[in-house]
């Protein structure tokens, strides 16, 4: 695996893996974010938990070098990248500044840069 490759797991897995785990421990941070989104608690934890999942999918795909559970990476990949869009598009109905959203729309830029390394190998 690339070199690339390895350096957009690790930020996925950073960001959406750090996220994801402060969503679903309920972290003060993230109650104040879901409240001003709007979002349900089991909603907000379970996306949390998806994020956590994904982080770890994609280190696995990485990790998997060769072997028949490989395609993990590339579809955990393509999930945080889902995630990372309704994260902007979250904010902008929340009527939120561009600022806020960049964490977000810069995590899915990573994502792609992931897909496309770990897809054209």
């Amino acid at each position: 695996m690339g070199i690339i490759a390895w350096i957009s797991g690790v930020m996925l897995l950073a960001g959406f893996g750090g996220s994801g785990v402060m969503k679903v421990m309920d972290h003060p941070m993230m109650v104040e974010s879901r409240n001003h989104l709007g979002i349900a608690k089991q909603q907000f934890q379970g996306l949390g938990a998806l994020e956590a999942a994904g982080g770890i999918g994609v280190i696995l795909g990485l990790a998997s070098n060769g072997e028949s559970y490989e395609w993990i990476g590339p579809l955990a990949g393509l999930g945080l990248l889902i995630v990372g869009i309704g994260a902007v598009l979250a904010h902008r109905k929340a009527g939120d500044e561009t600022k806020d959203a960049v964490p977000a729309a810069v995590l899915s830029v990573v994502a792609i840069i992931y897909i496309i390394t770990v897809i054209a190998r």
